[in-house]
């Protein structure tokens, strides 16, 4: 009986147990392939479906494997910081200025970007309100590979 007792015991706690979240852990793959060349933003749609690429046109990235990055245009360049997460099966691009004095339109990519499409020569990304897979999408961005 003793025996019958300790077996129930331990199959109802072995079924018991919960799957515990975890912080969301970084990703080497969008790493391994933003590091390489320089970017451009190839389409951009706000948080209305409006499209604002062209507000983008001046813009390169070049994003170093240190953790940096630099924003070159005509009239300058910015600095900023970038890391990467993986959320379950979805990576995310996380992008952080170092300057208070940045256009409007590069404030909107101060954010943490889904990756939903990628491939050697561009990235597709989301921002999304809440979760990625239940979330709602709030703006739209890719990147094409000069």
């Amino acid at each position: 009986m003793k025996k019958i007792m300790l077996i129930l015991t331990l199959f109802s706690s072995f079924y018991s147990c919960k799957k515990v979240e975890t912080e969301p852990s970084a990703s080497t793959e969008i790493a391994a392939q933003v590091t390489q060349g320089t970017w451009v933003v190839n389409s951009f749609i706000d948080n209305k479906q409006r499209d604002r690429t062209a507000k983008y046109s001046e813009y390169s990235f070049v994003f170093g494997v240190n953790g940096s990055f630099k924003i070159t245009t005509a009239s300058g360049s910015l600095q900023g910081t970038w890391t990467t997460q993986k959320e379950g099966v979805k990576e995310r691009l996380v992008l952080t200025f170092s300057t208070t004095n940045i256009p409007e339109e590069i404030l909107d990519l101060n954010d943490d970007w889904y990756v939903m499409e990628k491939t050697s020569t561009s990235i597709k990304m989301q921002k999304i309100n809440g979760y990625w897979e239940t979330g709602t999408v709030q703006k739209e961005m890719s990147f094409k590979k000069l």
